[in-house]
């Protein structure tokens, strides 16, 4: 990613899978830990997922008894 202009590189920070892609490079290829820190979009974002999905799964179980 260093070897593209900078616009380029701003628009592929912007993906979400980015910070994931670039942890595997960095343990795989440098032998380095990733930097913690630029998770934590993922963390909120599966706290939240899961949440929903508990919440969810709560509100429909006694229907999905009668279903199966």
């Amino acid at each position: 990613i260093s070897i593209l202009p900078e616009a380029a590189r701003r628009a592929f920070e912007l993906n979400p899978m980015y910070p994931l892609v670039s942890a595997y490079q960095r343990i795989v290829l440098e032998t380095q830990w990733p930097e913690w820190g630029q998770f934590w979009w993922h963390v909120v974002g599966t706290a939240a997922v899961l949440a929903l999905a508990f919440f969810t799964f709560q509100r429909l179980s006694g229907e999905l008894v009668d279903e199966l």
